[in-house]
């Protein structure tokens, strides 16, 4: 997001250029996607004349599966501040402290998907990750109806 929290294309083109290096760049990124090398050169171009010309959130997903890391779901997800709850607010923190243990669960999925049946240990881990952040937000959601009850 830019500051005045709209979407910034130059970031998720410089997220997806960063993705394409890490799948073994332009040629490879071009052959999993099905699209033209000049294609991915576009899509990671910062240039004027192409830059409202974004990858498709499937493209990048495909290329994330591939690579086995989370370069720009990750990427969004961390840039994501939540601000101080209050009894007037909802509890925020808690609730990115999920989205940020469930992101983490995406490069072990694709690993699993792939074959990396040892990374099934992984996932449980991150599973449990993301039980144990869910209850935190139970709790804090909890005790924030409770005070606006009390207020």
């Amino acid at each position: 997001m830019n500051e005045d929290r709209t979407f910034d294309h130059a970031r998720l083109k410089a997220l997806f250029a960063k993705l394409v290096v890490k799948v073994g760049r332009q040629d490879a990124a071009a052959a999993r996607l099905g699209i033209s090398r000049q294609r991915v050169s576009q899509l990671c171009s910062a240039n004027p004349e192409h830059a409202r010309d974004i990858p498709t959130w499937e493209q990048v997903w495909t290329l994330e599966d591939a690579c086995g890391q989370s370069v720009i779901f990750g990427a969004f997800a961390a840039e994501i501040e939540p601000p101080a709850v209050a009894t007037t607010a909802c509890p925020i923190k808690e609730s990115h402290d999920v989205v940020q243990a469930a992101a983490a669960i995406l490069p072990i999925a694709s690993a699993i998907q792939a074959g990396d049946l040892a990374a099934i240990d992984a996932l449980m881990d991150g599973l449990d990750r993301v039980k144990h952040e869910a209850r935190e937000l139970r709790a804090v959601a909890t005790n924030v109806t409770r005070l606006r009850e009390a207020c």
